[in-house]
């Protein structure tokens, strides 16, 4: 017999399961897409602050810069906030969407591979033949893209403006810029540059 899969928690931020997870970015940059530090408490909570706010680093151990913007999740075919961290996807989905063959992450989607466990997890990611977001996505998008608040997530709030929800602790040891970093490792407060941009 065959068991069937076992559904997802309910939470609003994407998980990455082991293998492919097929995604699609959804919105404008200018409103649906928001990066910053975040690290994490002693009892595990989650504090993040906008880069323009990372001198509020100072003094703080193991953080990450992010990136957090709401997809399309084929797997669980509803609408997600992606939360990223890992510099193995942050640096393929920056070249994507600077590329001028692939150009803006809304007009494909991305699949991300997730293989190993812990610290040795890996990803890669490869993008799709540009094709029409499903009209079952669409439909989804329309009714709650007007509800969405990426700026809840620095106050510790729900970004679906609804009962406030944690983000998923990250998967791999926390990182860099993900233009700037070339080795694993964490973050150290005086590795990053606090002065004018």
């Amino acid at each position: 017999m065959n068991y069937p899969d076992i559904p997802d928690s309910g939470s609003k931020y994407l998980k990455l399961k082991d293998g492919d997870n097929k995604i699609r970015k959804l919105g404008d940059n200018e409103k649906f897409f928001v990066y910053g530090i975040e690290w994490w408490t002693p009892d595990k909570k989650p504090v993040r602050v906008t880069w323009e706010n990372r001198q509020e680093l100072e003094g703080k151990e193991k953080s990450s810069y992010f990136w957090a913007f709401p997809v399309w999740d084929y797997k669980e075919e509803e609408i997600k906030i992606a939360l990223f961290t890992q510099k193995s996807i942050l640096k393929p989905l920056r070249n994507l969407g600077e590329s001028t063959e692939w150009g803006e992450l809304s007009g494909y989607d991305v699949v991300i591979n997730r293989s190993g466990e812990e610290l040795k997890t890996t990803y890669t990611v490869m993008p799709s033949k540009p094709t029409e977001l499903s009209e079952e996505a669409k439909k989804a998008w329309k009714e709650v893209k007007n509800t969405i608040n990426l700026n809840a997530i620095f106050d510790g709030g729900d970004p679906f403006g609804e009962i406030p929800e944690e983000a998923p602790e990250t998967e791999e040891k926390p990182e860099k810029l993900a233009e700037e970093i070339e080795e694993e490792g964490e973050i150290d407060i005086s590795d990053i540059d606090f002065g004018e941009k």
